[in-house]
């Protein structure tokens, strides 16, 4: 069978048909051949890496004109015997020029021409050319966040390629019962939060350092330990949080014998990597959500979802030493389908250049189907919060600043609707 796709710059739309059943050979029909290759020869990794052979072809065509079209299109149909021309994506004058050439095969016995259409949000396939077929599923429509990017011509880079890369991990029921306990601290003021892991991670001396020297036998090692040296009084050991931290029995007090230090044991490594990076908490806790929701037949909303996305754009890393590389983190990252969400989580100040970043990696790397969204508990504190809201409205970002006032179900309920973002978009933005 050969699979006929109107390019697009969108890969949901150029490889769906694929996903439902492969074929034996696709072909782009467009108008920039450059662009085509460079996309089939990703397309042809992603297969090949799944063991599925394609081959690829691309022809060239003016967009513009329908007769090249369906002189390209006819070509392709009397040179391959099994066609489906894929509707999903192109433009007017190319599904059109299909339509002319379906019917002028439509009574050739030694020929089948036919067409089809997916809906890229229900995953929902059409069939266009009222013989009453058209492809059945053999498969998920889906890929993972790393795919998506590759697709796109992006790496996701890993923490095993580079140190600020992206951590994997593994979610066990002792860590996610430990980031409900930290989020339920943190939400009573989210930016105090900030302010109060923004000050250990200053004055934490034990980055770095050998297990320091206390009177603990436990075998735990430095990286569980935060050493606090604060001679000028600005760090309260008695502070909500510090109390808090300390009744959940996420961290214990040493006293080291030395009156301007403050020694504390964190629970585990994690639990000491969310007191030293102010925004990690919310980004853990939306991750969760994401992990853990549902959809009505009880399956994963989310088939992947990834956070502290490390995401490097022209898929070449070079040493860290020559910082050439053009690379973006987005906090969270989740998959429904082949619906890329992208995800910014802001615990703290929020600055407009964030929704640029926001949107251009969003559109890089997700193309028209991508859902963007701005998780902004602090913004109420933000000078030009209008404006700011206006600017998300004019940029199609969900802003979404109350999450700290949700109750567990709720804001659970609210991350696995992210991917419908429009079911939410007035309830956040037009406050």
């Amino acid at each position: 069978m050969t699979l006929v796709e109107f390019f697009e710059a969108c890969v949901a739309e150029n490889i769906c048909s694929s996903l439902v059943k492969a074929p034996d050979k696709i072909i782009f029909v467009g108008d920039n051949r450059k662009t085509m290759l460079k996309h089939a020869d990703r397309y042809k990794a992603f297969f090949e890496s799944r063991d599925i052979c394609i081959e690829f072809e691309v022809v060239s065509v003016n967009r513009h004109d329908v007769a090249t079209i369906v002189d390209a299109l006819e070509k392709i149909a009397e040179e391959n015997n099994d066609c489906i021309f894929d509707l999903t994506g192109g433009g007017e004058l190319y599904i059109f020029a299909a339509g002319m050439v379906c019917e002028r095969f439509k009574d050739d016995p030694n020929k089948r021409v036919q067409m089809h259409f997916i809906n890229i949000n229900n995953q929902n396939i059409y069939d266009c050319d009222m013989d009453g077929e058209h492809l059945q599923k053999t498969g998920p429509l889906r890929f993972s966040v790393a795919d998506d990017v590759f697709l796109y011509g992006g790496k996701v880079v890993y923490n095993d390629e580079r140190t600020s890369g992206t951590h994997r991990w593994k979610m066990t029921q002792p860590l996610s019962s430990d980031i409900m306990k930290m989020w339920n601290i943190c939400k009573v003021n989210c930016k105090g939060w900030n302010n109060q892991t923004n000050l250990i991670r200053d004055l934490d001396e034990c980055t770095g350092k050998e297990d320091p020297q206390l009177d603990d036998a436990s075998g735990k090692t430095a990286k569980e330990y935060i050493i606090i040296r604060d001679s000028s009084g600005s760090f309260d050991p008695d502070s909500r949080i510090i109390k808090e931290l300390k009744n959940a029995k996420l961290i214990n007090q040493y006293s080291s014998g030395k009156a301007d230090e403050i020694v504390f044991q964190c629970k585990n490594e994690t639990i000491k990597r969310c007191l030293k990076t102010s925004g990690l908490i919310l980004e853990l806790r939306i991750f969760l959500a994401a992990l853990n929701s549902k959809d009505e037949n009880g399956e994963s909303t989310y088939n992947d979802v990834q956070t502290g996305v490390l995401i490097d754009w022209d898929n070449v890393l070079h040493p860290e030493a020559q910082r050439v590389d053009v690379e973006n983190e987005i906090d969270v990252i989740m998959m429904h389908g082949m619906l890329p969400v992208f995800v910014s989580c802001k615990n703290g100040d929020v600055q407009i250049e964030e929704l640029y970043k926001l949107n251009t990696v969003a559109t890089r790397f997700g193309g028209k189907y991508s859902k963007k969204v701005l998780i902004a508990p602090a913004l109420f504190e933000r000078d030009g919060t209008e404006s700011f809201r206006n600017r998300c409205r004019e940029m199609n970002i969900l802003l979404i600043d109350d999450v700290h006032k949700m109750d567990a179900n709720e804001l659970d309920s609210v991350v696995s609707m992210l991917w419908k973002i429009g079911s939410y978009q007035s309830r956040y933005t037009n406050n």
